[in-house]
């Protein structure tokens, strides 16, 4: 809806889509959650080991590097799904 305010009014968007002017400014105005925040932190970590490992671990290497820093294990699964939202893939090499 925010790209194409310039093209059509939010009220008709908002109606078009089943929610209210209201729940739309609402949502695009609150601050991100602790969880989201918690998410952009790891993210940070998986990238500073994802570079320095040359992009060649997967996430479990990464999750088991991560791990190693932290009182609170964090899932590999929770790394996997930030790494694919971020479309970071291990490098995987041919041995010939």
């Amino acid at each position: 809806m925010k790209d194409h305010k310039e093209t059509c009014p939010i009220g008709k968007m908002a109606k078009a889509l089943g929610v209210s002017k209201s729940g739309y400014y609402a949502f695009i105005g609150r601050k991100p959650s602790n969880r989201e925040q918690e998410d952009e932190h790891l993210f940070q970590e998986i990238l500073e080991i994802y570079l320095g490992g040359h992009q060649i671990f997967g996430s479990k290497k990464i999750t088991k590097e991560i791990n190693k820093r932290r009182k609170q294990p964090i899932n590999h699964k929770r790394i996997e799904r930030l790494m694919k939202k971020h479309e970071l893939y291990s490098k995987v090499t041919q041995n010939s």
